[in-house]
């Protein structure tokens, strides 16, 4: 079994039927485990939207709120509306909303430099 089906196995016991996402590489796995346990995957065009979006179906609903991000910028991107959506007293936000991210495999510290080292 693959963490990215424990992952969303675990979402599925919890009740979610329902997520809010937009899709990245680093979390295509956990796409095609939504997919085999039946939850749906709105996709939003800015990972704020993904989590106003889980926010709102959270408190619409009474269900659990789930805003999947994808790693880096996607992360950073949903962090203003979490942090807005906490102060709103929302009930039980912190409980509610599960903002999930799942990291890349990181790149050697010499493919980061901006001019390319020549070959040895």
């Amino acid at each position: 079994m693959l963490g990215s089906e424990l992952i969303i196995r675990s979402l599925h016991r919890l009740g979610v039927k329902t997520l809010f996402s937009l899709s990245g590489n680093q979390i295509m796995p956990l796409y095609d485990a939504c997919f085999d346990a039946g939850i749906r995957i709105i996709h939003v065009r800015h990972e704020a939207a993904a989590v106003f979006m889980a926010d709102a179906w959270s408190q619409i609903t009474g269900e659990l709120g789930v805003a999947m991000l994808t790693a880096a910028p996607g992360i950073a991107n949903g962090l203003a509306p979490l942090y807005s959506a906490s102060q709103a007293k929302a009930q039980s936000w912190s409980s509610r909303v599960i903002p999930l991210s799942l990291k890349t495999a990181r790149a050697r510290f010499k493919s980061w430099t901006r001019s390319p080292s020549p070959p040895r």
